[in-house]
């Protein structure tokens, strides 16, 4: 992992030199109430683009899956695996959370590794770029033993690598906040769409939580906002009482 981050710090410097990594770092940090204008506008708009970005995508993958199971002729079955995962951990909240933060780190560096991927062997070339996906898609599921399977994988890869690069071309481009909080907020959601579905009614309490680590980047943006409006309507009250 360290060595992947080095990498991806290196292609980061590589592809913006006069952008140093802690101006794109310094906005996550926790403010004073309010922030400033530019705080907030980056937090809204990563906050839009995760969940919004992240609500598409499962709708996208959930309709291949639709259709994968209506026309493969192999038999699918259940996955248990999301939720064996949570039956072995000590607290399924904790594991979540852990999730969520290796999602927020994780994401953006792999984010910078696929940039500078397609920024080597594409340039700036959409369809180069989604020639790069096709053949990598191509070759790495081409053990399907069936081809509808492949047919579908392929497809659903095609279409989903054709959002990210609409997501972080001309969406999210230097938001890094954005990339923390999709990583963040899909794992968070990966793991509690796996207890709803496989056995919520003995994780409640840990359902809960996670649901409230899902909130909470809404909770933060209300914290940034409204004080704002607040000290912006008491001027105006005061000048209308000395009036």
């Amino acid at each position: 992992a360290t060595l992947v981050s080095a990498f991806a710090y290196g292609a980061f410097r590589k592809m913006y030199p006069d952008l140093t990594f802690g101006s794109l770092i310094r906005p996550l940090l926790p403010k004073g109430l309010g922030g400033s204008g530019s705080d907030r506008r980056m937090w809204l708009d990563a906050i839009v683009i995760a969940y919004a970005g992240g609500a598409i995508a499962a709708t996208v993958d959930h309709l291949f899956d639709v259709g994968q199971f209506l026309t493969s002729p192999a038999v699918h079955l259940f996955s248990l695996g999301s939720i064996r995962g949570v039956a072995d951990e000590w607290s399924p909240a904790i594991g979540a959370l852990a999730a969520g933060v290796t999602g927020a780190i994780m994401l953006p560096i792999a984010v910078m590794l696929l940039v500078s991927l397609i920024d080597k062997y594409a340039g700036k070339s959409f369809w180069k770029a989604l020639l790069l996906m096709f053949v990598i898609t191509a070759v790495m599921y081409s053990s399907a033993r069936y081809y509808q399977d492949y047919l579908w994988h392929v497809v659903s890869m095609m279409v989903m690598s054709a959002m990210v690069y609409f997501a972080v071309v001309k969406v999210a481009r230097l938001n890094i906040l954005a990339y923390v909080l999709t990583g963040y907020i899909t794992a968070l959601a990966g793991v509690a769409f796996g207890i709803v579905r496989s056995g919520y009614e003995l994780y409640f309490p840990h359902l809960a939580v996670i649901f409230v680590a899902l909130l909470a980047p809404l909770a933060y943006l209300l914290w940034l906002y409204l004080p704002f409006s607040k000290r912006k309507s008491v001027p105006a009250s005061n000048q209308a009482v000395s009036g």
